[in-house]
């Protein structure tokens, strides 16, 4: 990915999160979804393999994030990744 996209996706991700309440860390993605009215469920702890997904079905939108990975910090760094497939 080119620096330049890199920079446009964080700025457009900056440019979210203020218009969501957020001008400062901690930013809450649970909560962010939450008023996209996007359904955040955790994965089977079973099921290895992928960290997180976010899938589209008609006016739905789900994400899903791993719970096998321990850290509370990856978990929201995972919904945030998915939501920024959403924004973007």
């Amino acid at each position: 990915m080119s620096k330049f996209r890199i920079q446009m996706a964080r700025r457009q991700g900056e440019l979210k999160a203020k218009e969501k309440g957020y001008d400062a860390f901690p930013v809450d993605p649970f909560a962010i979804a939450e008023t996209e009215d996007i359904l955040v469920e955790p994965k089977d702890p079973g099921r290895v393999g992928v960290s997180g997904g976010i899938i589209f079905h008609d006016e739905s939108v789900g994400i899903f994030y791993a719970t096998d990975i321990k850290s509370e910090g990856f978990r929201r760094f995972t919904v945030a990744h998915e939501l920024g497939h959403y924004f973007l």
